[in-house]
Formats: C-alpha cells, sequence, structure tokens
C-alpha cells in the first residue's frame, strides 16, 4: 500500500487495523485495531472509557451507572471527576463499585469517602480509588478487576450515594481505564 495523505477526517465503517510488515518475508502481523464501536482491541495501548451521567440522587439514596468493559480486559484504574457541583442539605455523599448492582466487588462502598457532613462537592474535584484485586500468594478467586470472557462485555456498576435531599443533583463523570490482554 503506497503512503497516502489525506487533508480530511479518514472514516471507515469496520473499524481501523495497524500493522507491521516482515521485510523478509512479506508478512504481516496486526498490532491494534479499532474495531467498528470505536474501541481498541489490543495489548499495547491502554483503553480507557467515559460515563457522563452520574449524579447525586435526587433524595436520599444511589445513583448507579453502568460502564461496559470490554472482553478479555483487566480494569486498571477507576476515577470520579465532580464537573458539575451538586448540593444537598448537610450530610454525606459517597460511592462503591461493583460487578453487580448495589456490589463492592471492584471499590469498596464508603459512604461519606466524597462529602462528609458538607452541602457541596466544588466542581473540578477528581477521587481515584482503590480496586480490589486477588492477595499475592493466596488461591483466592478470579480478580474482579478481570473480564475473562473471550466474546462478551460485562456490566461494571459505579454508584454515588447521598444521605439527604438534594437541591441541585450535580454531575459527574467516570473514568475507567482498562487494558485487554488477549
Amino acid at each position: 500500500m503506497a503512503n497516502t495523505t489525506f487533508s480530511g477526517p479518514v472514516r471507515s465503517e469496520n473499524g481501523f487495523i495497524g500493522g507491521s510488515k516482515n521485510s523478509s518475508t512479506g508478512v504481516f502481523t496486526n498490532n491494534f485495531e479499532i474495531n467498528s464501536s470505536g474501541q481498541y482491541v489490543g495489548t499495547q495501548l491502554q483503553g480507557q472509557a467515559v460515563v457522563a451521567t452520574a449524579k447525586v440522587n435526587a433524595t436520599a439514596g444511589t445513583n448507579e451507572v453502568t460502564f461496559a468493559q470490554p472482553a478479555r480486559s483487566i480494569i486498571t484504574s477507576i476515577q470520579l471527576v465532580c464537573t458539575s457541583s451538586p448540593t444537598v442539605a448537610t450530610g454525606d455523599i459517597g460511592y462503591k463499585v461493583g460487578t453487580a448492582t448495589g456490589g463492592v466487588q471492584l471499590v469498596a462502598a464508603d459512604t461519606d469517602g466524597l462529602l462528609d457532613g458538607g452541602t457541596t462537592i466544588v466542581e473540578g474535584a477528581h477521587y481515584n480509588f482503590t480496586l480490589v484485586d486477588t492477595t499475592v500468594g493466596t488461591t483466592a478467586p478470579l480478580s474482579p478487576r478481570v473480564n475473562t470472557s473471550i466474546t462478551a462485555t460485562r456490566d461494571i456498576f459505579l454508584q454515588i450515594t447521598n444521605t439527604t435531599t438534594a437541591s441541585a443533583q450535580g454531575l459527574f463523570t467516570w473514568v475507567v481505564a482498562y487494558k485487554i490482554y488477549g
């Protein structure tokens, strides 16, 4: 294939594959792929997804959003950023992340980890969470960070909890980073 320069966007209905050609055998090796859904599929870069629809519940309770973890991937980090300040009657705002609704398999529940007895979280506040994992040297079960399915995504449940009514729900963005391993 010849080198080509484009002046506009490059579009493909079936994704993109980057590869290299062995100069002596002429055999091509695929190095990475961006599939037709825009998802990075490969082992050389770290992918990430953004779920930008989270907010504090209008009344005391839980707001839950989901992230579709790609097949054959390991979650490497989960972060949360406040993109619009919520306002609550004096109270607590917390979080938890699991592989089932209401679960805490990935990030332990903390009922006041975002706000402890306050009324607002400032826009731009950023949180980097500690992930639960298999303990080294044990015969513990499969890590909750790993999706072992060869073809299927799995839902990860990201929750924000609040103990009091919100006069402004605010907005939050969850950022989930992952590596494809196979």
